[in-house]
């Protein structure tokens, strides 16, 4: 029997007790292999490849160094981020949580992506100083179709689980751009000219801040780098990289 749509809105206007209650009419189930009462399981979170270190500019993995610990690519390309690293690669169940997070209204797919990549966040956020953690904005027409930007979501719930004090939108996007999955490196750039704004902290942090900016998966990188320019263009702020996943090879990329 269906469940009415009065008793859903009801539902979703609640708390805790709505999540529960939507539990039992919907019961979770795991991205990967669809085993009930869990959104990862154990066996599909074990499937997860994290990635090994890489290059220090764009932190694809298994690359020659060739200059200052830059793999090839990274020398003589302009990239408005400092640093980019990400927990897994883009492929398997990864894959599959980074598209049940943005495109299957699966908004709480983001606590076990957060709780999986978490040791990485953290080993991101080791560095000297004090961190602000932003996500990539959606433009809004695409955040009220989705009914969220799933970026934000992602990177909510990485800084709650490492205390993270500091955590706000620090860009805008004001361009609606075209999916980026047929475009070329040069194509991509071209498309997210002038898309993002960045806008000035409400608060002052001082010399020693700097940003962490996260997103789903890393592609080509020309969106964090988008978006990185922006902020640093108006806050002054160093900008990093923070990605749950990271596309390796010929894989599907979808962006706004």
């Amino acid at each position: 029997m269906g469940v009415a749509p009065a008793l859903l809105a009801t539902l979703a206007a609640g708390g805790r007790v709505t999540r529960l209650a939507l539990d039992l009419i919907f019961p979770p189930r795991c991205v990967g292999c669809g085993e009930f009462e869990t959104l990862l399981c154990e066996v599909c979170r074990a499937d997860l490849k994290p990635l090994a270190e890489g290059c220090r500019r764009c932190g694809r993995p298994d690359m020659v160094s060739t200059h200052h610990g830059w793999c090839r690519d990274c020398v003589g390309r302009r990239l408005g981020f400092a640093s980019a690293g990400s927990a897994f690669a883009y492929e398997g169940v990864a894959q599959e949580l980074v598209v049940a997070l943005k495109y299957g209204g699966q908004k709480q797919v983001a606590e076990p992506m957060a709780e999986a990549a978490a040791d990485v966040f953290r080993r991101c956020l080791a560095r000297p100083g004090l961190p602000i953690v932003t996500w990539v904005p959606s433009h809004p027409a695409v955040t009220r179709e989705r009914g969220y930007n799933q970026a934000e979501v992602l990177a909510r719930a990485l800084a709650c689980r490492s205390e993270v004090e500091h955590v706000m939108p620090l860009a805008r996007k004001v361009k609606r751009t075209a999916h980026q999955q047929a475009l070329s490196r040069e194509e991509r750039a071209e498309n997210l000219a002038g898309a993002f704004v960045g806008f000035e902290s409400p608060v002052s942090f001082g010399d020693e801040a700097w940003v962490l900016l996260v997103d789903d998966v890393f592609t080509t990188g020309a969106t964090s780098s988008e978006v990185a320019s922006a902020i640093t263009a108006r806050s002054g702020l160093e900008v990093h990289v923070f990605t749950f996943a990271r596309a390796l090879g010929e894989v599907p990329c979808f962006t706004d």
